[in-house]
């Protein structure tokens, strides 16, 4: 195993660079004798907590609603072990186990389910955005260019995106060279891009999820954090919570350990808020502390593919600074969709699309 996982990091580090390669001189490039724009910090106020519950039960309710239908009409029914094995729909699913194979299916019921409802909840968001509600008028106007955005999306994903394909890679080392067994990702086992299922997987990873999770953490947590700072700590209390329910279901004392560093951390930068100004200079106290709280809900979500918590925490404390830096938290959706698309490329080209040299079995 610890052969195979060589293999795979070195592949990871082959696609990440190669993409490196393409997207960084293309940044700079678009960059090149553009002033520098001011740092305004999130734009948007604060849409109302009830609101927002609201629409986080639409974005939750619609997804369960579409699965719970497609189990009980037989929509899912190709995903049976039964089944024929070549349906378009149904990816191959490298397992025997089946609690494995429950997993990898109940996971992929959900992704369709989330791609199939993904345009009623766009069409409320929409509406609720013509209302002036979701999205409500900015209070600085904007002055970035479109390529001077692009130059900070590239550069976000080429520096914390690769600390956290690097760390997790470690992190990963260190598990197996000690004999520990990490998290397989129930994705990691499919045929990412076996038929038309591998196809709605990708739109899930790469559109999907990061337009649904950087709506809820850098549009809606985000600025809500940064209004006062006994939210961050609300926050840190509600991750906690996250945090033993995934050492229930892992069953791994480290996710203990982890959530309490997080909330160790927040109340140092609660206590003593001005030690952040010597950690980065964009930031405030509150928007430092704030980043932090919803980073580290954000992370615990994941915790139980673990050791990914502990990368996903940098990439969203990166994914922060993006949206205070350009003021738009759309810029964190697609500097999050390339990182997912960065993942989505290692396991395609490990399944053997470049060939059979790049070829690796996931045990």
């Amino acid at each position: 195993m610890l052969e195979n996982f060589t293999g795979e990091a070195l592949l990871t580090f082959v696609v990440t660079g190669l993409l490196a390669i393409v997207l960084v001189p293309v940044a700079f490039l678009l960059n090149w004798n553009t002033p520098r724009t001011a740092i305004r910090g999130v734009p948007e106020r604060w849409p109302g907590l009830f609101l927002v519950l609201g629409c986080l039960l639409l974005m939750f309710f619609l997804p369960s609603t579409f699965a719970e239908l497609g189990s009980r009409f037989g929509l899912f029914r190709f995903l049976d072990s039964s089944a024929e094995p070549k349906m378009p729909l149904r990816p191959t699913v490298s397992t025997t186990n089946t609690v494995e194979w429950t997993q990898i299916t109940n996971s992929l019921r959900s992704t369709y389910a989330a791609v199939a409802s993904m345009p009623l909840v766009l069409l409320v968001i929409c509406f609720l955005k013509k209302r002036n509600i979701v999205v409500a008028a900015r209070i600085a106007p904007s002055r970035s260019t479109w390529n001077v955005l692009v130059y900070e999306i590239i550069l976000c994903w080429a520096v914390y995106g690769f600390l956290a394909i690097s760390l997790n890679i470690g992190m990963q080392y260190l598990y197996l060279f000690s004999g520990w067994k990490p998290t397989i990702h129930p994705i990691a086992k499919v045929g990412i891009f076996d038929g038309t299922g591998g196809w709605i997987i990708g739109l899930g990873a790469c559109v999907v999820a990061p337009f649904t999770e950087e709506l809820i953490f850098r549009r809606w947590l985000l600025p809500w954090a940064m209004r006062r700072r006994v939210r961050n700590l609300w926050l840190q209390l509600i991750t906690l919570l996250f945090c033993i329910s995934a050492f229930v279901v892992v069953q791994r004392f480290e996710v203990l350990l982890f959530g309490l560093f997080l909330l160790l951390m927040q109340a140092v930068l609660f206590v003593y808020p001005e030690i952040v100004k010597k950690v980065h200079r964009l930031f405030r106290s509150t928007t430092f502390a704030a980043n932090w709280s919803t980073s580290s809900l954000f992370a615990m979500l994941h915790a139980t593919v673990w050791p990914s918590p502990i990368a996903l925490m940098v990439l969203s404390m990166g994914l922060g600074f993006l949206v205070v830096r350009t003021g738009r938290w759309w810029t964190a959706v697609l500097c999050h969709g390339l990182f997912n698309f960065t993942s989505l490329m290692v396991l395609y080209a490990s399944q053997g699309a470049f060939g059979a040299t790049f070829k690796i079995a996931v045990t």
